[in-house]
């Protein structure tokens, strides 16, 4: 009733070769350690290199956001609307008329004659 099918015995032989069991000795555990830290210390290396690029990125977006973004803002454009910008640029009142005047046909799909 415990009993495996032959191939499944098969792999476990073949896995038991391949990986035998390590022989408990005094420096078992100290040397599974050093193992262990010698592959953390690869990830923390990455580790801190993302968090400083990730802070860096942070500081960046913060200086934009605060102080290069106000600088660089033309407020007379801000405050000022279209039309009185088209009043500026010398035109006749009967330009701008035009220029915010509704269409004379109506809509309906059907070209003008």
């Amino acid at each position: 009733m415990n009993e495996f099918p032959r191939e499944l015995q098969e792999v476990f032989r073949s896995y038991r070769e391949a990986m035998p069991d390590p022989e408990p000795s005094v420096n078992f555990t100290p040397v599974l350690w050093e193992k262990i830290e010698a592959r953390r210390s690869s990830f923390t290396i990455m580790r801190r290199l993302t968090h400083g690029l990730v802070s860096l990125a942070t500081a960046a977006a913060l200086v934009l956001g605060v102080f290069v973004i106000p600088q660089v803002q033309n407020r007379r454009a801000l405050s000022t609307s279209y039309a009185e910008v088209v009043a500026e640029e010398g035109n006749s009142a009967q330009e701008i008329a035009t220029a915010f005047a509704a269409p004379l046909t109506p809509v309906t799909g059907v070209p003008a004659q």
